[in-house]
């Protein structure tokens, strides 16, 4: 019975052995062929896969498997394959901090990267900090380098950078008499505190507002009000689900048939092909990026390019935030010469143009992102522009992202 059990015992070692290869020429979590065969360099993602920031979520989780897939087909980092590990935050602040506390204790990731809510930004840092991990926030906020940690940055807008650009140019060519609506938690706050620093500097009257809490499905109480102030533009910084209901009430009510105008205080292609060509037509919105301004940033066109042969969609700004922060992270690892957070966050300041141009500033690992405004065009427009399903709007305004975009550290 011993050769029987010999040849049996050495068939099971050649099955362990192939199966090991196997896992050594692909890419962890990915599938994706490479000639790294070092131990993984671990990302972890803590996204909102759930509630209104859901399909942004998607498209920064379907952003940082592209980008870890073409780092790894190139041989990785240092020799290292780079690997993905995704959680839910159900858009919800002690859950984003939890799933990071589990990130860094059972996971032993190298970094993280997320948030799409600001809440969840500033839990995520509380935790990094503590940990001594790498920490990239991904959502708009201005609160986070106040209370950032000594390896956190942030890769998405700031919008004390994105203000004095799109401000002035709102004021100068939609209207100075605004009515702002604005969410009920730290993003809208940040944004109506800048208003409220800058509307005199200006010329702009605030003539009302609302405050409207996040997830808010029916406007129509808060309508009526708008209209009779008669305002020249209504600026929405509710977003994404939010922003589509106010469009579609409003538009019903007729707020929009007369002389006023609407600017969105940040939109994105999936929000924008939520709402349709009918409510976005001649609407202006803010946008940290678009994947049709390729005529002014080549880096645009090919990261489209390579997103859209991917998924069949076209990248939408959070899409684009978090391929910048994968590519970053890859390329200060490679300067640093390691992993070691102390060494890789003194590597990570700098100019990138992977997608558009941005500066990341050492002070307070802030971020300067290339700023667009974008007007909506209507359905016949966007056949003449050659794409029915996605020109959704046209650039008519931009500003490279830049370090002279950014406050003096310290404010």
């Amino acid at each position: 019975m011993r050769k029987p059990l010999l040849l049996l015992a050495v068939w099971l070692a050649s099955l362990a052995v192939v199966a090991c290869a196997g896992e050594e020429a692909t890419t962890p979590g990915t599938g994706t062929p490479t000639g790294a065969s070092g131990q993984p360099i671990k990302i972890g993602l803590v996204l909102p896969f759930v509630g209104v920031y859901a399909s942004l979520a998607e498209s920064q989780a379907n952003a940082a498997r592209l980008a870890v897939d073409e780092i790894n087909a190139a041989g990785g980092v240092l020799g290292r394959p780079l690997q993905l590990i995704i959680r839910d935050d159900k858009l919800q602040t002690d859950e984003a901090a939890r799933q990071a506390q589990s990130l860094i204790q059972q996971e032993r990731v190298d970094m993280i990267a997320g948030t799409i809510h600001a809440g969840g930004n500033l839990a995520i840092n509380s935790v990094t900090k503590a940990a001594g991990v790498l920490y990239f926030a991904t959502s708009a906020t201005d609160t986070l380098r106040k209370e950032r940690g000594e390896y956190t940055f942030h890769t998405a807008w700031a919008q004390s950078a994105a203000a004095p650009f799109v401000l002035d140019w709102v004021s100068k060519n939609l209207g100075r008499r605004w009515w702002v609506i604005y969410p009920d938690y730290a993003y809208g706050h940040e944004w109506k505190a800048i208003l409220d620093r800058t509307a005199s500097r200006l010329g702009v009257t605030i003539v009302g507002e609302t405050m409207a809490p996040l997830g808010t499905t029916d406007f129509s109480s808060y309508i009526p009000s708008i209209a009779r102030a008669n305002p020249e533009v209504v600026y929405v910084f509710s977003a994404g689900g939010d922003m589509v209901n106010f469009f579609k009430q409003a538009t019903a009510f007729g707020l929009f048939d007369a002389d006023t105008k609407v600017m969105a205080g940040i939109t994105d292609l999936t929000i924008d092909k939520s709402a349709g060509y009918d409510l976005i037509a001649n609407t202006h919105a803010l946008l940290p990026f678009y994947w049709g301004a390729s005529s002014q940033y080549p880096s645009t066109g090919r990261f489209a390019q390579a997103y859209r042969a991917r998924y069949g969609v076209p990248p939408d700004g959070y899409a684009a935030i978090m391929y910048d922060t994968i590519k970053v992270y890859a390329e200060a690892v490679k300067k640093a010469g390691t992993t070691d957070p102390s060494r890789v966050a003194a590597a990570v300041p700098g100019s990138y143009d992977f997608t558009e141009p941005i500066f990341i500033r050492q002070c307070d690992g802030e971020i300067a992102r290339t700023m667009i405004v974008g007007r909506g065009n209507t359905a016949d427009q966007a056949r003449q522009a050659g794409d029915p399903e996605w020109a959704l709007r046209q650039v008519v305004a931009s500003a490279a992202g830049a370090e002279s975009m950014l406050p003096p550290c310290g404010q």
